[in-house]
């Protein structure tokens, strides 16, 4: 299945005002590169509108690129229009006219507004142009054109304060672009990933630990950046299972 991920705007563009070094169109591209990772993890070919994170395609082109696509997801983070506001942060997924992908749509606004922690309820509706017989968004607008669901998930409010920063993080996108994928996933019905530990500090089984942690004093494990918790792995389920059997039947105890 082909999915598109369109991160909107461009390096740099609708900076924060609460929050000087957030912007929109620089973060947004960095949880797409995390969704497009999730999402091929589940078998999904995914195809993103920006390569790069200067790339500022039209509107046109945004949508086309979703042509022969299950799917074209645009991701923002939204604004409010008088500047810095500290009480507004609700999540909100925007659907077609034809009401197509509207269960998605709700599922999707429930999930972003869980990881995120905001605490206004989470909104899903459409949103029609002037002529009231099209999607006002552009990039859904083209993308209907050419036969695409087309979704825009405002990723709460870059306005708010404890919204930019939350957004800035890095683990904070990674968790969220999880979260969509496993969501997407499920809804087109694609097979759950083997699971992966990218750290150590990912690892909860004590078995698999204490195998890890043997390898790791006895230098077996070095072939990783870090040290400790921040070892990294990036080692699937099968893998830890297959070391610790070969750790019970003493294979490392000869590697000394």
């Amino acid at each position: 299945m082909r999915i598109c991920i369109d991160p909107g705007h461009t390096f740099g563009s609708n900076p924060s005002p609460a929050d000087p070094t957030y912007s929109e169109g620089t973060r947004m591209f960095a949880l797409a590169r995390f969704l497009r990772r999730a999402l091929e993890r589940y078998g999904a070919e995914v195809v993103c509108t920006r390569g790069r994170v200067t790339d500022d395609p039209s509107d046109y082109e945004r949508g086309r690129m979703g042509r022969g696509c299950a799917l074209l997801l645009s991701l923002h983070s939204n604004a409010v229009a008088s500047g810095r506001n500290d009480n507004v942060d609700y999540v909100s997924v925007l659907y077609p006219v034809n009401h197509r992908g509207e269960q998605l749509a709700q599922a999707l606004s429930e999930v972003v507004a869980d990881v995120m922690g905001t605490r206004q309820l989470p909104q899903f509706l459409v949103r029609r142009n002037a002529a009231r017989d099209a999607e006002l968004d552009p990039v859904m607008r083209f993308a209907a054109q050419m036969g695409t669901l087309a979704l825009r998930v405002e990723h709460s409010f870059h306005t708010q304060p404890r919204i930019a920063a939350w957004l800035r993080s890095d683990e904070n996108l990674r968790r969220l672009a999880e979260a969509e994928a496993a969501l997407i996933a499920e809804y087109f019905g694609l097979e759950a990933p083997e699971e992966r530990y990218e750290l150590l500090k990912d690892v909860r089984c004590p078995a698999y630990r204490a195998t890890l942690e043997k390898l790791a004093r006895r230098g077996l494990l070095d072939g990783w950046c870090g040290e400790g918790e921040s070892l990294r792995l990036d080692l699937g389920e099968d893998s830890l299972r297959l070391l610790t059997l070969l750790d019970r039947a003493g294979v490392f105890d000869l590697a000394r």
